[in-house]
């Protein structure tokens, strides 16, 4: 099934009207080699890019899809109908825009956090309104993690920022502390339980309190070199991919070494964990998968360059010559192989088999198994519905479904900074 849909969103200040336009342009996988992989097209779509524009790079947070550009766009998409929930110009002058994350609250899905080369924007997740604009309070050096009031940033100076985003008192964003981190913070940190973790080019991992006190969790873990990759931290423990040529598993409650895998060269790229199994690329020798518990590398893949998704016995992987493998999630053995179009960035989702194509030009496309039920009308009604609208166009207003809504609207606080079109 392959369409092209434009849905109301914002780019910059201005509305743009949903549309549905019929199929056009080339597919970005084709339907034959999809059906034997056991894949399909869910569907496929294309963004309005500005002219001189192209994709940097594409994300899946929670239920959101984020697409950021290189003339500093970033564009909010639906990933269950390819909807364009809003775009907006995060750096003006084209400067990077970081990898965004969803602030920590109560509900779990009021704002998205969006750090830049000159700042930070808070915007309301579902409208792509502007809840907050931070000004250049550190030196950018990395993405930014946050909860219902502060977020947290690294920066080139070696430090590591909290500002508090929303206060009520000062009505302004304002820098409430800075923790030394020994070298330049260029690695996302990750905020979990008000625990906030990170790493420097000094090579050390940081365990600390997101609060006034910073108080340390665990002594600092020391690697033999710089850390530039990204964290991966949950249940399991904390991944840590150094230039010493090594990934570490770290306990999350004490800091210790639990393992460590040597590769043959230096890694860059971050650890991602799917189904009790870490995978990490190594530039110049493939992507590794490696037991969470036994420490175990399960198989390597040499032309593989990025994990895409993971379901049961089935692992996707990116190849580098532009084309997805499925490869046998205990064996690494290729079962099938789909092209895609050349010069594609590919959304990873560790939580199903389900995943994200986005080409450089702009067009976009949902792959999954060949057994999910196919786009329906109401799928297409209910993106289209405006953000605060109790019923999507030329629904029944009087319908159930739209009386538990509207009931339970008694309930929202029209003061919370992270009211959001779900609040409803």
């Amino acid at each position: 099934m392959s369409f092209r849909v434009l849905t109301a969103g914002l780019v910059g200040s201005l509305s743009i009207p949903a549309v549905v336009l019929g199929a056009q342009g080339e597919e970005i996988a084709s339907p034959n080699a999809l059906r034997q992989a056991g894949l399909m097209s869910y569907w496929q779509a294309e963004l309005p890019l500005k002219r001189g524009d192209s994709v940097d790079a594409v994300y899946l947070l929670d239920e959101s899809l984020y697409v950021a550009t290189r003339l500093g766009d970033l564009h909010a998409v639906d990933p269950g109908v390819g909807l364009l929930r809003w775009a907006h110009n995060v750096a003006a002058r084209g400067r990077r825009v970081f990898k965004p994350s969803h602030l920590s609250t109560v509900e779990g899905r009021a704002a998205v956090l969006v750090a830049h080369a000159e700042g930070a924007y808070v915007y309301a997740r579902d409208t792509g309104a502007v809840l907050a604009e931070i000004p250049e309070l550190w030196t950018a050096g990395s993405g930014a993690v946050g909860d219902a009031r502060s977020f947290y940033v690294g920066s080139n100076d070696g430090h590591i920022y909290a500002v508090r985003w929303y206060d009520p008192i000062h009505r302004k964003p304002i820098r409430t502390w800075k923790l030394l981190g020994g070298g330049p913070v260029t690695s996302t940190p990750v905020l979990i339980d008000n625990v906030l973790y990170f790493a420097s080019q000094n090579g050390r991992v940081y365990a600390c309190t997101a609060d006034w006190n910073k108080d340390l969790q665990w002594p600092p873990f020391a690697t033999e070199a710089a850390i530039v990759a990204d964290l991966y931290v949950d249940e399991s423990g904390v991944y840590v991919a150094s230039l010493d040529r090594s990934l570490y598993r770290l306990d999350v409650t004490t800091g210790a070494l639990l393992w460590r895998h040597r590769f043959p060269h230096p890694l860059r790229d971050a650890p991602i964990v799917s189904q009790r199994t870490v995978y990490q690329y190594c530039r110049g020798t493939g992507l590794y998968a490696i037991d969470v518990d036994t420490h175990e590398l399960l198989w390597t893949q040499p032309s593989a360059t990025a994990f895409v998704s993971r379901r049961a016995e089935r692992t996707c992987v990116l190849l580098e010559d532009d084309r997805i493998a499925v490869l046998d999630s205990t064996s690494g053995k290729m079962r099938s192989v789909v092209p895609i179009l050349s010069r594609s960035v590919v959304a990873a989702n560790p939580q199903g088999l389900t995943f994200y194509i986005v080409t450089q030009d702009g067009e976009m496309a949902c792959f999954t198994t060949d057994d999910m039920r196919h786009l329906r009308a109401e799928d297409l009604l209910k993106g289209l519905t405006p953000p605060g609208a109790t019923t999507p166009p030329e629904a029944d207003a009087d319908s159930a479904d739209s009386a538990e809504k509207v009931e339970g609207a008694a309930d929202v606080d029209l003061d919370d900074p992270l009211r959001s079109g779900s609040d409803r």
